[in-house]
């Protein structure tokens, strides 16, 4: 018969194991689940008490529960050389740990498939910390963070003023149809349906039109300047000593898009969500966390 598998056995396989139905007694066909002929070989509730895990885990309390051993850049770190996550693990010595960031790729297909080398957790975490708190004093960190954001802002602008042309064609074209309908005589039961859903399709139409609009004006709004992203980071350091480092990690969630690790070059990119630097301008990065 056809040779199957082969391939490594990482997380991903593991929650494909985990979630099967066809270890108790079931089969699953697209989102349904049906009685099986075979035996189960495991017991209902074990299952269902596993999905509830998974679930919960799921939920975000996997980040809550990772981070009780200070994975601050946990999800935001990316090897550039693989674009691969690097993900939090360690190593035990006695009652020592050791923390590290380890390229996903490496991981998965062995050491020398990555150029990039485990990272010491708390360097790499302390070195991100410190590049943000230099913002406010360097002129070129300001600068770049001042392009990313305005890239990032004007992409998203560009989605949603392309949306926004193509709502508006459909409904102009919506609306002739409907003024043809209106004219012609002796309507039909199909022409009276057709009406009916042209009416559908306009009120949903305007409704999202409505929310795109909203959008974009609330993104011209979070425009920021030089000044904005100065006045942003300029008490970072102070609040940032004050907060736990559950707290830390939660705002650097909400702050910090991604942190590229470049190994040839030994160099840190950190990309931040533009809407973030507002709400720092505004005074609100304690509140944030």
């Amino acid at each position: 018969g056809q040779a199957r598998g082969g391939r490594p056995f990482d997380k991903c396989t593991l929650h494909g194991v985990l979630t099967n139905p066809v270890y108790i007694g079931k089969i699953k066909h697209k989102n349904e689940v049906f009685d099986g002929e075979h035996e189960p070989l495991l017991d209902t509730k074990v299952f269902e008490q596993v999905q509830r895990q998974l679930s919960q885990n799921g939920g975000g309390n996997a980040n809550h529960l990772a981070n009780k051993h200070g994975a601050l850049l946990k999800g935001l770190l990316r090897c550039q050389a693989c674009d691969s996550s690097m993900v939090h693990t360690f190593t035990g010595r006695g009652t020592k740990r050791y923390r590290y960031y380890v390229c996903l790729n490496a991981m998965k297909n062995g050491r020398t498939s990555c150029p990039t080398r485990s990272l010491q957790a708390a360097e790499i975490e302390s070195a991100v910390v410190d590049q943000i708190t230099c913002i406010a004093r360097d002129r070129g960190l300001r600068s770049e963070v001042l392009r990313q954001t305005g890239a990032a802002t004007e992409a998203e602008l560009a989605e949603l003023q392309t949306q926004q042309s193509q709502l508006q064609r459909q409904l102009s074209r919506d609306h002739a149809e409907i003024g043809r309908i209106a004219l012609a005589a002796n309507p039909s039961a199909a022409t009276a349906s057709r009406l009916a859903d042209l009416h559908q399709r306009v009120a949903k139409a305007e409704l999202d039109l409505g929310s795109v609009k909203s959008r974009i004006d609330d993104l011209a709004k979070k425009r920021v300047d030089e000044a904005d992203i100065t006045a942003a980071f300029t008490d970072f350091d102070n609040v940032w000593t004050t907060l736990s480092s559950r707290e830390q990690a939660k705002l650097m969630r909400l702050l910090v898009a991604r942190v590229d690790i470049e190994a040839d070059e030994s160099s840190i990119e950190i990309s931040f969500h533009p809407s973030a630097i507002r709400e720092l301008t505004a005074g609100h990065i304690g509140d944030a966390a």
